[in-house]
């Protein structure tokens, strides 16, 4: 489980698929938007979201405030790209993230 902070108006990662892993979110504080296959939901505080393996997904602040998420990886391992990305030292995302579109425009709704 990773805690993130999404700054305001972060377009956030693209589309992408994990095709070994799910993700779910649960959102902790603000509002974002995600997108799973072809669908877009602004989650809120209180919210989960689920995006199953194989499963196209992304995620952007569209918001003028930062947001808060939990971010769950089964099976783990993910977890490791994001300790990385607090260091300082991300690199190349996991092999197991394929970008299959471009990012959410962070724009207002």
């Amino acid at each position: 489980m990773i805690e993130v902070i999404v700054t305001a108006q972060a377009a956030g990662p693209p589309l992408h698929v994990h095709p070994s892993h799910a993700e779910g979110f649960y959102v902790l504080d603000g509002e974002l938007t995600f997108q799973v296959r072809d669908e877009l939901r602004t989650g809120r505080a209180g919210e989960f979201l689920f995006a199953a393996a194989g499963t196209p997904h992304t995620f952007a602040n569209r918001r003028e405030r930062d947001a808060r998420l939990l971010v769950t990886c089964t099976p783990a391992g993910l977890e490791r790209y994001f300790d990385r990305l607090a260091q300082g030292t991300g690199g190349d995302p996991p092999e197991d993230a394929i970008a299959v579109g471009p990012p959410i425009i962070a724009s207002a709704e």
